[in-house]
Order: structure tokens, then sequence, then C-alpha cells
């Protein structure tokens, strides 16, 4: 492969992740079928072995602060991979497609029944 292939196919790539991204983040029906995937993915019992894994390693529950500022960025980084899927399991797809749309979201607290 000479450079201009390497060019030419990474242009395409880039091309495919824009279209993926405009049809995530820019219409309501993608964004349902995005959340039903995570839903699939992380809804089972190895889902949650997986969920429980990265709750670690994104440090989910702990601070992400460090006195080297490429490793406090690394934790961060890994802390916004955790956000992003909580996001998409919790959160419905109007909220989702809002959230997305730069709107805020009303975020209704668990009803007792919820917690049983």
């Amino acid at each position: 492969m000479d450079l201009s292939d390497a060019y030419r196919h990474t242009i395409d790539a880039l091309k495919v992740r824009r279209r993926g991204y405009q049809l995530t983040f820019g219409n309501n029906r993608i964004v349902t079928s995005l959340k039903r995937a995570y839903v699939l993915a992380f809804g089972n019992y190895a889902g949650q072995a997986v969920l429980s894994d990265l709750a670690k390693f994104c440090r989910a529950t702990r601070p992400t602060w460090s006195e080297d500022e490429r490793h406090h960025a690394r934790l961060e980084g890994r802390r916004e991979v955790w956000l992003r899927i909580t996001e998409h399991l919790n959160l419905t797809s109007e909220q989702l497609f809002a959230l997305y749309g730069g709107h805020n979201i009303q975020i209704q607290p668990p009803k007792e029944d919820d917690h049983a």
C-alpha cells in the first residue's frame, strides 16, 4: 500500500465514523437503537460482570485526581467511558437524545418501588 492508498483509506474511515456519529446523535430512532444495544450488551449476567470490572477500572466511585497531569487525564478518560455506558443504561431514549443535542435533561428520582 503506497502513501496515497493509505491516505484514501484514512479519509474513507473518517467519513464512515462521521456518518456513524451523525446517525447516532442526529436521529432519535438511531439513539433508541443504540440505547437498546447497550441494554442488550450489559443487561445479562456476563454484561453485569463486565460492568463490575469496568466500575473498578474506570474509577466509577473513586476520585480521579492525581498530581501527575497525564495520569489524571488518563483516569478522567476512563471515567468518561464509565459515565457514557451508565447514561445509556439509565436514561430514557428521549433523555439521551436531549443530552446529546446539548439540552438540559430532567432526571426523575427513583420511586420507592424501584429500590425493591
